[in-house]
């Protein structure tokens, strides 16, 4: 987790390979956060299992300024947390709907 000397706050345009042109794999990066009362409050990434019902994989999360990087399947979402989501574009865009 990167505190407060992370000058630069997590989104798909941060990320340095995420800006680079790769339609070869037909991928992108998405973000989205989570609302005050979703139903995916408080569940592990494990539990909402979005790479198996949608494909695409969380490859961060902002939490109050805090960027957790690539996390594991223990990790929980929380209101407001900003999700950075990898997959094609109706991968990332089905897993949005579902959170």
């Amino acid at each position: 987790v990167l505190g407060e000397g992370a000058a630069q706050r997590m989104s798909a345009t941060s990320v340095p390979w995420a800006g680079a042109r790769h339609e070869e794999w037909a991928m992108g990066v998405s973000d989205c956060v989570i609302p005050d009362l979703a139903e995916c409050s408080g569940r592990t990434l494990a539990q909402l299992g979005l790479r198996q019902r949608f494909g695409c994989t969380v490859v961060g999360i902002e939490r109050q300024g805090c960027m957790i990087p690539l996390p594991g399947p223990a990790e929980a979402l929380f209101p407001r947390d900003k999700v950075l989501l990898l997959g094609a574009p109706e991968q990332t865009a089905a897993a949005k709907a579902a959170l």
